[in-house]
């Protein structure tokens, strides 16, 4: 686990995505790898979700 995905430079993903490449028994993952993944996965669980705000609010289904 590394950083944030908008840190992350052009090169350095660069870099990353070579060496994972060359080992393949290797996953690097930003934070923002981790939560998008585990969002996907609830949604294939339960149905879509909504997230809102810096303190977040999840929201299964949709909102009228």
């Amino acid at each position: 686990m590394i950083g944030r995905s908008k840190s992350l430079a052009d090169e350095n993903r660069r870099k990353l995505t070579t060496l994972q490449n060359e080992q393949p028994k290797l996953r690097i993952q930003t934070y923002d790898d981790l939560l998008a993944g585990a969002r996907a996965n609830l949604e294939r669980i339960l149905r879509p979700l909504i997230l809102t705000g810096h303190n977040v609010k999840l929201y299964v289904g949709k909102l009228n």
